[in-house]
Order: structure tokens, then sequence, then C-alpha cells
């Protein structure tokens, strides 16, 4: 699985990012929400950090990947407070706390989006020895 990853995977991403490397994904990251480089590497998942401070910028960009590739799974980790509308912009996509990214839920979360991509893709579940 190629997961493009927005941002550097440093500070509140490092331990999800560590997560997916470890069940097996490979990594690109980008520094914003780049639909070309999507489609250029055939990207199965976008990891992004959602901000409401630039909410409409962030929805035209998920609108032009998800036309792009309608199966590409979108990842959206937002503050407590923003989860509910965040979910509500995209039903479609997997909208989790910021708080899912701490270390102690890092590998949970990771799998179950990993899940989530394979079977838009047609594949197999992700192994549970996976490492």
């Amino acid at each position: 699985m190629k997961v493009m990853v927005v941002g550097e995977g440093e500070g509140e991403l490092f331990f999800f990012c560590q997560a997916l490397k470890a069940l097996g994904a490979e990594l690109i990251h980008a520094a914003t929400l780049d639909e070309d480089k999507v489609v250029l590497h055939r990207v199965d998942m976008v990891v992004h950090r959602w901000s409401s401070f630039n909410a409409d910028v962030q929805t035209v960009q998920i609108q032009n990947l998800k036309e792009a590739d309608p199966n590409l799974v979108i990842v959206l980790f937002a503050p407590t407070q923003d989860v509910g509308a965040v979910r509500h912009r995209f039903p479609r996509e997997l909208v989790a706390d910021t708080r899912a990214l701490e270390a102690a839920h890092a590998e949970r979360t990771a799998r179950a989006a990993l899940q989530e991509a394979r079977a838009r893709r047609g594949m197999p579940p992700v192994p549970v020895a996976a490492a």
C-alpha cells in the first residue's frame, strides 16, 4: 500500500506513520493535498491533519483527489471540537480525533485505516502478524 502523508510525518503524525511503516505501508510525503502526486505514485491512501483555518481550500483539494480516484481512502485527523463537522463534510472518509495519533492508539488506528484502503482496492486484509 502506498500512503501519502501530508506534512513530514513528524509531530502529531509521528507514531501513526511509524505504525503504518511497521504494517508494510510505503510512505510518500507531500507538502499539500497534491492530486498529481496521488496519481503519479498510484497512492492508495492519503493522511492529512485537518485544520479549520483553511477548511474551504482543503475541501476543494479533497474533492479533486476523490474525482481523480473515487476509491482513494482519505484519513483526516481533526481536533476534538471539529470531528463532527469534518465527518459531516466527508461522510465516506475516515475521520478521527487527533487523540487517535497518540502512541497508545497509533497502531490500532493505522491498522484500521489500512484495512479500509485494502477493502476499497479489493485486496485481502492486513495480516495479523505483519511487522
